[in-house]
């Protein structure tokens, strides 16, 4: 058998495999922060959702006050 060369690239085979713990644990943590970046992108666009309605009833009052203002000053 030849020994393998040190400029030689790596195979999927040369790598040592993964134990079924190992899997077990990365599969552990990978979901809750799945979970919690969904739940935080939930939130975010909730709370967009709500700062956009509160602009758009501000902007509304600001230009009917306007046009109110500027009906009584005449032409």
């Amino acid at each position: 058998m030849k020994a393998a060369s040190p400029d030689r690239v790596k195979t999927r085979t040369d790598l040592p495999a993964t134990t079924e713990r190992e899997s077990q644990e990365r599969k552990r943590w990978v979901e809750p922060v799945a979970a919690l970046l969904v739940a935080l992108a939930t939130l975010s666009t909730a709370w967009c959702s709500f700062e956009s309605a509160a602009w758009t009833r501000k902007s509304n009052r600001l230009m009917n006050e306007f046009n109110t203002l500027e009906r009584k000053a005449g032409p």
